[in-house]
């Protein structure tokens, strides 16, 4: 049993939510997700399921670390073709790796996380931590780690309406560089009342059959929210057979 599966077997606090991905554009399931957040001694963790279009998870997300830090360890897996990439600690320095398929060798590389630097799903972390200053229209930059490039892209995260009321907040996320108008733009919807992603929509770091980056519309239905779970539920979704492909 890994140290991830160990602490699912303690967890407390268990909540869940699911999310449907939809090819931009269509209402065609490109995959789900299933998310878990429960604390085990006390320290947050997160555990993600990807699903195939029929419910067959195909990968798996786990994350450590305070659940107001934008830089936590996570690793990933996508059983389609091996690809992995995570962030760990390695002594007394934070490491990254990255693998791009099964039949290939891990890569990895030290790296300084700076105070501004964010890790994956750490940028919900960073949205509420500067929800203040995002809602009042101040745009704020973050640096965001690229595992397989061993590198950091500058990203800027504004309010996108002038709204000053209502029961959602709307940002986008664009590259901070000359470039950024090659690159796509990343919506987000959050709820106001919680500071709950409702919806992403944009390019996915989930890759399509073909190992492509696909663009995707993500929505968190509410009645998928803190779906009544258990330390079992969990400890069941880390150990989870994963596909080696979607059929259709």
């Amino acid at each position: 049993m890994t140290p991830w599966m160990a602490a699912a077997g303690a967890a407390d606090d268990v909540r869940r939510h699911d999310g449907i991905a939809y090819r931009r554009g269509s209402e065609d399931v490109a995959y789900r997700e299933s998310h878990w957040r429960y604390t085990e001694a006390g320290q947050p963790h997160w555990l993600v399921l990807y699903r195939c279009a029929d419910g067959q998870p195909f990968a798996r997300k786990r994350l450590s670390g305070d659940a107001n830090t934008a830089a936590p360890d996570f690793e990933f897996i996508d059983e389609r073709d091996g690809y992995r990439e995570g962030v760990r600690r390695s002594a007394n320095a934070r490491e990254v790796y990255w693998q791009p398929s099964k039949t290939s060798p891990e890569q990895r590389e030290s790296v300084n996380l700076g105070a501004d630097a964010v890790v994956d799903a750490g940028f919900d972390a960073f949205v509420r931590t500067h929800w203040t200053e995002l809602v009042e229209g101040r745009p704020r930059t973050a640096t965001f780690l690229l595992p397989s490039d061993f590198n950091f892209m500058q990203l800027v995260l504004r309010k996108t309406s002038s709204a000053v009321s209502g029961p959602t907040t709307q940002f986008t996320l664009r590259a901070a560089a000359w470039y950024a108008f090659a690159l796509p733009e990343i919506t987000l919807t959050y709820r106001n009342s919680d500071r709950r992603l409702l919806r992403f929509a944009g390019v996915s770091t989930i890759r399509d059959e073909r190992g492509k980056r696909q663009s995707v519309d993500v929505v968190f239905p509410p009645d998928s929210e803190a779906v009544a779970t258990s330390p079992a539920e969990v400890l069941a979704a880390q150990s989870a057979q994963l596909a080696t492909r979607c059929s259709g």
